[in-house]
């Protein structure tokens, strides 16, 4: 199994970066579609289609403990298994919010770990900074 954990302090409450790191919303610079609004909208069942060009994965959340933690796992579109597990974890501090973001996956391809993980490593970076761009604004 391979993991990959990102971690970043945001300079703004716990509140604005949950609202920033909305399910539905919280892409980068990728397009989403929302395939099912889940119950609440955008909680647990929730499913999303992210895409650039013609790539695209689709995840769905597993839970959500607002505005503390979020799980997911994807559905299809990445050369996984189906242990992939995404988890992203917030929590307030004195002068701002930590946010770790966990994910642990099993390659389809033996060996292939490393590059997925630099690929899924630059994609939720991304994502990390329109977080934190999105937080200064809510």
């Amino acid at each position: 199994m391979v993991k990959l954990e990102l971690n970043r302090h945001i300079n703004a409450s716990i509140d604005k970066v949950w609202k920033a790191s909305n399910f539905k919303t919280a892409t980068g610079p990728y397009r989403v579609i929302i395939l099912d609004e889940g119950n609440p909208i955008n909680g647990v069942g929730s499913i999303r289609k992210i895409f650039n060009g013609p790539l695209s994965v689709q995840e769905k959340c597993l839970s959500s403990d607002p505005p503390f933690s979020m799980t997911y796992t994807l559905l299809k579109g990445a050369p996984v298994k189906s242990d992939y597990l995404g988890r992203i974890t917030l929590s307030q501090e004195e002068d701002g919010t930590d946010l770790s973001w966990v994910i642990q996956f099993t390659p389809l391809i033996p060996g292939t770990g490393y590059l997925i993980k630099g690929l899924l490593k630059d994609m939720i970076t991304k994502v990390i900074d329109r977080i934190e761009s999105d937080a200064k604004t809510v």
